[in-house]
């Protein structure tokens, strides 16, 4: 079993030129060379569809400031990601619309979208922060919020909700640590109101990884359950050292509050590693062999 759009799905990165957006590429170029994905390396103009025809038709004759802008920065994420992975096939492009707009829409064809987590597009005046937290709510693959240089080494963290479905997260999450060569964190925090025995809670998890950890035999898992502890402060210490953080962005129980909110918030902008937000609406893919 694989993670569906993983092998061949290409991996996007959201380029508005500054540090967090070259951040981001490094990681998503090192990532697309363990999954053997292309890279596409994509810059928002604020145009619309017709209007950024227009000035791609003209713009031999014209010292358009956006444009220009846009090419200088996709120019210099080229550079950074054939840098890091000079094997990964790179491709650019200048798209209509405001970032998270087009990032959102062209997730839709992606294996993962990956983002900074902070930064102002000099060109538009736009926080990357508010677009990250956008895309992160309405994209339609995982997506991968990186903030400062990314770690290259260390275990992929997961966070493991019991009252939900956990095979989204769980499943990018394996498939991650396999490609990276990593261990892999599963952990749950909770507030105790009914006297859950931690042994009891530890089983619990174990119950939500077993079928995960048979289909990636070569990915060492390490349970970790902290009781009397709000989620997102305990994954938040569980970032320190690590190379990834992966939660899932549904469930009735403890995950709910991570992606919302003060605690969503606190992940995306305080995490020590890049966040990975996988949707609950992108399942396994139970058909294909590993």
């Amino acid at each position: 079993m694989t993670y569906r759009r993983r092998a061949t799905a290409p991996i996007a990165v959201g380029i508005d030129g500054s540090a967090a957006c070259l951040a981001a590429t490094k990681w998503a170029a090192r990532e697309a060379a363990r999954a053997d994905a292309e890279l596409v390396l994509v810059h928002a103009t604020a145009f619309s569809a017709a209007e950024l025809d227009h000035h791609l038709a003209t713009r031999d004759n014209s010292e358009d400031v956006l444009l220009a802008a846009g090419d200088r920065q996709l120019a210099r994420a080229v550079a950074v990601a054939r840098a890091v992975a000079p094997e990964v096939r790179v491709t650019s492009e200048l798209g209509p619309g405001t970032a998270a707009k087009l990032l959102i829409s062209r997730s839709s064809d992606a294996g993962m979208l990956v983002v900074g987590s902070h930064g102002v597009n000099a060109a538009v005046g736009l926080l990357l922060g508010s677009v990250a937290a956008a895309v992160a709510a309405g994209a339609h693959c995982p997506v991968i919020v990186v903030r400062d240089d990314p770690p290259d080494a260390g275990p992929i963290v997961v966070g493991v909700d019991v009252t939900a479905d956990n095979d989204p997260a769980l499943g990018f999450a394996f498939a991650a640590a396999s490609r990276a060569g990593a261990g892999l964190i599963a952990m749950n925090a909770w507030y105790d109101e009914a006297g859950t025995p931690t042994a009891m809670r530890l089983h619990e998890v174990e119950a939500c990884v077993v079928a995960w950890s048979a289909k990636y035999p070569d990915v060492v898992v390490d349970l970790r359950v902290v009781k009397d502890m709000a989620p997102a402060r305990a994954l938040l210490a569980q970032t320190a050292g690590a190379q990834l953080l992966v939660v899932g962005s549904r469930g009735r129980g403890q995950l709910e509050t991570v992606i919302r909110g003060s605690s969503g918030a606190s992940l995306l902008y305080r995490a020590s590693c890049p966040v990975a937000i996988v949707h609950d609406r992108l399942t396994p893919d139970r058909s294909d062999k590993r």
